[in-house]
């Protein structure tokens, strides 16, 4: 009778565990969205609003990848739209080039008051995060509205900018310029708090704050990613480096422990906010240009989008966090025995699972 050791299976135990805790993978087939002339997620992760060449509004679910609805038939035609939902997701912001910015009810399916008017071609806007204020930018300025007095509070902001961002206090505005730096604004006085160094060697294309205010990212056509005090305004550390492309897009986890960039090399890519390391693999599977990407509930999955027509969800849990994927993964008894399956030789056996 042959010999069967009984540690045969150990082995293949470990092989499943380290290639589970690599795992970065798309979930299921993409989304057809058809042409993305604007698009945004809502802040729970589960609905795209995407505006087609039609100028309609149309709104997929994104686990099961249908629509969700009719679609959202505002009015307006034109090349390029920006859209934002409220952190309620109650209202959708809708601006275009042609400067039209109107806030829709989606419940009612109805344009809320009359159009928000700036000075000039609408190419950002961002809610505050109690949904009480809005932020828009546009060719020669930037605006911020009282949502419940409909209308806009104090001075025009003195800057031309592509992008803008709450910080989660509201207190404070971040925008970028024409300088490739960014500028921070006091939301209630309209003063220029200060300006970050311009490091970036190409146009800065996104801003975003940490969730804790601590720290903003923002992504540039110059292929880097960099971090930035918020309170201060100095460089955090080095760039992030290895897009091949311009970066377009960016966004912080819930825990504000990692970052999600989308890019002109089509490519999504993980990063530590703490070593500036890339985690894992590309996200490869756009056939274009990503222009947006933002993370789902909980920071397991990530959305990305692009000029392909397409959105993907990708699931990350494994890499963003290895420990809790490797106790889910052993059920939550990552025992002894598991540690020396499945871990390298060297390292002394620790507890990763909390005790239930």
């Amino acid at each position: 009778m042959p010999y069967q050791s009984s540690v045969l299976p150990r082995p293949r135990r470990a092989m499943e565990g380290r290639s589970h805790i690599r795992q970065q993978r798309q979930v299921g087939a993409s989304l057809g969205t058809g042409n993305q002339q604007g698009t945004t997620l809502s802040s729970n992760g589960q609905t795209l609003a995407v505006v087609g060449s039609d100028a309609a509004v149309r709104f997929w679910n994104v686990a099961t990848r249908r629509q969700t609805s009719d679609p959202l038939v505002h009015g307006d035609e034109d090349l390029r739209f920006t859209i934002s939902f409220s952190p309620d997701n109650a209202v959708l912001a809708i601006a275009s080039y042609r400067n039209r910015l109107r806030l829709w009810d989606l419940a009612a399916r109805r344009p809320i008051g009359k159009p928000l008017l700036g000075t000039g071609d609408t190419t950002a806007v961002a809610f505050s995060p109690d949904g009480g204020t809005l932020a828009s930018s546009d060719t020669g300025s930037a605006h911020i509205w009282n949502l419940a007095a409909h209308r806009q509070t104090g001075r025009a902001l003195d800057v031309r900018a592509t992008s803008v961002a709450f910080s989660p206090d509201g207190r404070t505005l971040a925008t970028n310029t024409e300088n490739d730096t960014v500028a921070l604004w006091d939301v209630a006085t309209h003063g220029r708090i200060g300006e970050t160094p311009a490091s970036h060697t190409a146009q800065i294309t996104a801003v975003v704050f940490s969730p804790d205010g601590t720290t903003l990212a923002t992504a540039s056509r110059d292929n880097t990613v960099r971090l930035w005090n918020a309170a201060t305004r100095e460089q955090i550390g080095d760039p992030l480096t290895g897009h091949r492309s311009g970066v377009t897009s960016v966004a912080f986890s819930p825990d504000g422990r990692t970052l999600a960039t989308g890019s002109m090399d089509h490519t999504v890519r993980l990063w530590d906010v703490a070593t500036r390391r890339q985690i894992g693999d590309p996200l490869e599977g756009h056939s274009a240009n990503v222009t947006g990407v933002a993370f789902g509930p909980g920071g397991r999955t990530v959305v990305s989008w692009g000029e392909d027509d397409t959105a993907r969800l990708w699931n990350v849990e494994a890499t963003v966090d290895p420990v809790r994927s490797l106790c889910r993964w052993a059920r939550g008894a990552f025992t002894a025995d598991r540690w020396r399956d499945d871990v390298p030789p060297g390292p002394a056996s620790r507890p990763l699972c909390p005790k239930s």
